[in-house]
Order: structure tokens, then C-alpha cells, then sequence
């Protein structure tokens, strides 16, 4: 499906790039000239979400939507004591996005102090961010929550890894290895080589057992459950013991027993 956004209205625009871009971060700001940007939690994401209805120029809506003011200790607006963490900030610029419905204006602002709550550090004072559980929007009045469950990690490699372009060719083409278990390989700064002191029951019983496509299969699902567990070294190894030349070389073995 190809969308033309220039046929589009600023709403129907506005509808498609909402969902696409996603998840955004939430800016709830409490602001009289300079800024506070106050990072929204999921247990208080229904009380934001009162405090965007279009409530009458001078309704409070601190007050509205039942959180409370703390002092910020250099900007003049007060800060929400139930978020997580606030940034105070000073407006450096305001451009104007257009005029047509739905522009908007985008601030850019410096942040001048960051205020956390002490639960959210770890011992050595630095952000455990699965303890943060933070909200972010998707389209419509859907929201995405980050939170121990859905937090993941993606280690970047300490140098520049091979790439998949140099992936042997019963790896790179593989049955069942998607892109990212193809990255997780691929991301090794040196191409690992057969090391012949490796042993693993698994892989003897799924050699012994199997053979032509049907080994390849097993033995790249097996791969796969080390590289879920992230243990790339161990699946490199058990990718390796199915090179069209080991194969050869286990065919030749075999029929030299016989």
C-alpha cells in the first residue's frame, strides 16, 4: 500500500503518522514562561491524560487532574511531585510547524537540572531504566508501557563487527535464521573459525541422528536458542559443524566405517 501524503488532509496525515511513529515520548510539561518537562509513569497516566482535556483559560489543572505542586529549584513553574523525574528547562527557541490545523509549535528547550527519585537509582547513583516504567503514545488512544517485561538489550559491538555480507553462505542463507539472529552473528569483529576441542552432546545426537536438510534445520533452531540466550560463541560453534566442508569431511569418516 502507497499513501500520497500531498492528498492527504492535515488530519488524515496526521491520523497515518501517529501510528507509524511510535512509540513517542510524552511531553507533559508544566510551563508559565520557562519549562518543566515531567516524565509521565504508567501509574499516573490516566491523571495526564485528564489534565489534556480543554479545560477554560485559569483552570488550575494541577487541581484537575489531582497531582501536586512541588517548588522547582531554578525555573518558576512548579513541578509534578508524582512523576518519576523532571527536567527543568529554558525555552531556547519556538518554531512554527505551519498554520493549517494541527501544526503546532515545536519547542526547543535546554535542560538546566534533572530532579529523580532516589528508588529509581541503582547502587552506584546511576538510572535503572527497567525500574522507570515509563508511558509513551502510539495512534489514536493508544499507549505502549516500558516496563521490566518489555525492556530488552542490544549490545553494540565494541568494534565494527563483520557484517552480514560476510557471513558463510550456510549461515547467511539459512532456513529459519531471521535478520536479527543473522545481526547477532554478524556483529563478531573476527570470523570465528571451527574449533575442534568444542564438543556438545546436542549437536553430536542431532548429527547422529539427522541428516541433509533436516539437520540443517534442527541445528539452526538449537543455534537459535543460544542466541536467544545470547550465547553467541556456543552458536558459531554449532552453525560451524554444518560448513559444506565438516560435512565432507563427516560423510568421509562415515563411509571410511562402513
Amino acid at each position: 500500500m502507497l499513501i500520497d501524503c500531498h492528498t492527504l488532509s492535515p488530519s488524515q496525515k496526521q491520523y497515518w503518522l501517529q501510528h507509524l511513529v511510535g512509540p513517542r515520548p510524552i511531553c507533559f510539561a508544566s510551563t508559565v514562561d520557562k519549562v518543566v518537562i515531567n516524565m509521565v509513569a504508567y501509574d499516573m497516566v490516566q491523571q495526564v491524560s485528564l489534565a489534556s482535556s480543554d479545560y477554560e483559560k485559569g483552570v488550575d489543572e494541577f487541581m484537575k487532574a489531582g497531582f501536586t505542586k512541588e517548588r522547582a529549584a531554578i525555573v518558576r513553574p512548579p513541578m509534578v511531585r508524582e512523576s518519576p523525574a523532571q527536567l527543568e528547562c529554558e525555552v531556547m527557541e519556538i518554531k512554527s510547524l505551519g498554520n493549517k490545523g494541527g501544526a503546532g509549535q515545536l519547542v526547543i528547550c535546554e535542560v538546566l537540572c534533572a530532579h529523580i527519585k532516589e528508588h529509581l537509582l541503582d547502587a552506584d547513583k546511576l538510572i535503572n531504566a527497567k525500574q522507570l516504567d515509563l508511558v509513551a503514545r502510539m495512534g489514536d488512544n493508544l499507549y505502549c508501557r516500558a516496563n521490566e517485561e518489555s525492556i530488552f538489550e542490544v549490545k553494540k559491538p565494541a568494534r565494527p563487527g563483520i557484517g552480514i555480507d560476510s557471513l558463510p553462505a550456510h549461515i547467511r542463507f539459512g532456513r529459519v535464521l531471521t535478520g536479527n539472529h543473522l545481526g547477532q552473528l554478524a556483529a563478531v569483529p573476527v570470523l570465528p573459525e571451527r574449533d575442534p576441542n568444542y564438543k556438545n552432546e546436542m549437536i553430536e545426537a542431532l548429527h547422529c541422528f539427522f541428516g541433509g536438510t533436516e539437520r540443517q534445520k534442527r541445528v539452526e533452531d538449537y543455534a537459535i536458542s543460544l542466541l536467544e540466550k545470547n550465547k553467541v560463541t556456543e552458536a558459531w560453534q554449532v552453525l560451524l559443524s554444518i560448513s559444506p566442508k565438516n560435512e565432507h569431511d563427516r560423510n568421509t569418516r562415515q563411509h571410511t566405517n562402513i
